[in-house]
């Protein structure tokens, strides 16, 4: 039973590290979506 608490944890410490890197991923795309989204304003 202790590896499988054991397991779970370590899991969930990859689970937060992915989770981490998405968000830094999307906070890095929010500028360039926006410069995006002013550009299509602009050509209607």
């Amino acid at each position: 039973m202790a590896n499988a608490f054991d397991f779970e944890l370590v899991a969930n410490d990859q689970v937060t590290a992915t989770i981490h890197r998405i968000d830094e991923a999307v906070k890095k795309l929010v500028p360039q979506l926006d410069k995006t989204r002013d550009g299509l304003q602009l050509a209607e």
